[in-house]
């Protein structure tokens, strides 16, 4: 396991969450992003641009993946809550999660999210095996 002197500390919650994972097991974090609206035009859209740009070289040098990234056109189903973002990464495992929080250059990309981002709501996902929908 990285030990935990990283740049940007994850929040206890994010680390027991992290916790249930094998090291070497693969997971998908799926990030809701609300934007800040009192910025002046575009500067919120150019820090979520700026934050994206700063995790791609990291990302990289871990393995991780992006899967999708774009815009929220509307709430389908369950609460009525305003997302203007989503972004889904694939990460090898959660040793290389860790990793990527222990680069120096996290400290960028975290500036962008603090100035730019109202909210971000993260959800580990386990992904299914090759067909199965029941986890097994």
């Amino acid at each position: 396991m990285v030990p935990q002197s990283v740049v940007f500390p994850l929040e206890p919650h994010a680390r027991r969450a992290l916790e249930v994972l094998p090291d070497d097991q693969p997971f998908v974090l799926m990030s809701l992003i609300r934007l800040r609206r009192d910025l002046p035009d575009g500067q919120a859209d150019r820090s979520l641009l700026g934050y994206r740009k700063a995790l791609k070289p990291i990302s990289d040098d871990i393995g991780a993946k992006t899967l999708q990234a774009g815009r929220v056109l509307h709430t389908f189903a369950g609460r009525q809550e305003h997302w203007d973002a989503v972004l889904v990464t694939w990460f090898p495992s959660q040793i290389m999660f860790r990793q990527s929080h222990a680069d120096p250059r996290i400290a960028m990309a975290m500036r962008h999210r603090d100035e730019g981002f109202e909210d971000i709501l993260s959800v580990l996902v386990r992904p299914y095996g090759k067909g199965k929908l029941d986890g097994g």
